[in-house]
């Protein structure tokens, strides 16, 4: 959940996935998808009277326009709505009380679902990366065109990188790619589809709580299965504007085995699939719920993938955010002033405590790589393979045994701090808060210890 206030300091005037409170008095709006946590104020009457009256704009993808006129709740604000594609830069002026200034704004792809995009944010003065939400597994951020030059490297210095720290705790380290969720669940469902006896009608149930989010799960559903994925005529009319998506999908929901409909009245949630009263005859139904939230804090590892609950029923791990090792390499390969968490992965966490920890994975990502270059070619080290990072971890280990005081070797803390803000340039924040990320006797709980990571490495 977005804890993000809306307001961007570096950027007077502007606010981004909130548009209630102190966000009214804002110029210019930026959406980066259409979910609930990001929207808050969209649908309220002061925030329309705000774009009518000072003839305001909202900026978001193409997809996400789409959504916006196709729900009740915000179709009215379409006449304010600006469409954008990715990848290319669009200028705006900023009025201000007595003054303006010129900004220039650049969607990325996210990764999180249909139209969810990151902004890139510049002016003359200053440059800043939002992310909203995002997930981009490792070895993707490079293909960012955007961000990186032909030889990959980074084209901008952000002051500022607010990021996605949904998952970003010592809990959901690593946390499976989409592909390999994916393969699970066609397994799952090819056996439970096969398994059909006689007359029997068994059907696969996916279930699912939010609006929209999981159609890149759908297309895949129904690709696989060649077939169309049934959902209510609610779900379906959310799509008519997007006929990428609505072509795969179908309101006859004895036409399909894959079903992703939900109930859509009252007691049609305590039915065994909602659309049981269209189906011709008692289907066998299994119901698969995807879910990363489950596996982060249920007593599983991530990489089992699967948990079931009944016979019938199933958890299978599935995410739309980064996890913790996800965010670090995004991390890794941007170069920036200062980062700024702005999802709390756990009540008990602090976005200090996320910020700390973030520091620690990327000083430590750091220190492995300045330690494995003494030996091996810099222009070899592409440290978003994981055979190369493994590698170095397994190295880093073999001399730590032999000599657990070569600081030449295993830089200490703080001269992972240095090393970190001046010899690499690779991030720079306040010495006072990174000297008590890094330094600290003893760390957060919510912060693995080195030996700890390194075992967990080795599982890459």
């Amino acid at each position: 959940m977005s804890s993000f206030t809306g307001i961007v300091k570096e950027f007077r005037g502007v606010s981004i996935d909130r548009f209630d409170g102190p966000n009214l008095d804002s110029n210019l709006y930026l959406l980066s998808h259409c979910h609930a946590d990001h929207m808050r104020g969209l649908d309220q009457p002061a925030f329309f009277e705000r774009l009518r009256n000072a003839n305001l704009k909202l900026l978001c993808h193409n997809v996400s326009a789409a959504f916006l006129k196709a729900m009740d709740n915000y179709k009215h604000l379409s006449p304010y709505v600006e469409s954008l594609d990715t990848d290319v830069p669009y200028s705006y002026s900023v009025d201000l009380e007595n003054s303006s200034y010129q900004i220039t704004v650049t969607l990325l792809p996210a990764g999180h679902c249909p139209g969810s995009v990151m902004f890139v944010l510049e002016s003359d003065a200053v440059c800043v990366l939002y992310t909203g939400d995002f997930r981009l597994e490792v070895t993707d951020c490079p293909r960012l065109k955007c961000l990186f030059s032909s030889q990959k490297e980074p084209l901008y210095l952000f002051d500022n990188v607010y990021v996605d720290t949904t998952f970003c705790s010592s809990a959901s380290e690593i946390i499976p790619s989409r592909k390999e969720c994916l393969d699970v669940i066609f397994n799952i469902a090819s056996t439970w589809i096969c398994s059909q006896k006689g007359l029997d009608l068994n059907i696969v149930h996916v279930e699912n709580k939010t609006r929209y989010g999981y159609e890149f799960l759908m297309k895949a559903l129904a690709k696989r299965f060649k077939c169309k994925v049934h959902v209510n005529q609610n779900q379906f009319d959310l799509y008519k504007f997007i006929p990428d998506i609505q072509d795969f999908l179908t309101v006859d929901a004895s036409s399909t085995k894959i079903h992703f409909c939900k109930p859509f009245s009252a007691g049609s949630e305590n039915l065994a699939i909602p659309c049981l009263h269209s189906l011709h005859v008692m289907p066998r139904v299994l119901k698969v719920i995807p879910t990363a939230m489950f596996f982060t804090i249920a007593p599983v590892a991530p990489s089992e993938l699967v948990r079931a609950i009944s016979g019938t029923k199933i958890r299978c791990c599935y995410s739309t955010h980064s996890s913790l090792s996800e965010v670090v390499d995004f991390l890794s390969h941007l170069k920036f002033k200062n980062v700024t968490p702005f999802v709390k992965p756990n009540s008990d966490t602090s976005i200090d405590a996320v910020k700390c920890l973030l520091l620690q994975k990327l000083s430590l990502r750091q220190s492995v790589q300045i330690a494995s270059s003494s030996k091996t070619d810099n222009s070899q080290k592409i440290w978003s393979e994981k055979l190369s990072f493994k590698s170095s971890v397994k190295h880093l280990r073999l001399h730590r045994k032999s000599s657990e005081s070569d600081e030449n070797l295993v830089p200490s803390r703080k001269k992972s701090a240095t090393a970190l803000e001046t010899e690499n340039n690779f991030c720079s924040v306040p010495n006072s808060f990174m000297s008590r990320c890094l330094n600290s006797e003893k760390p957060d709980d919510s912060v693995p210890a080195t030996e700890d990571l390194l075992k967990l490495l080795d599982e890459i």
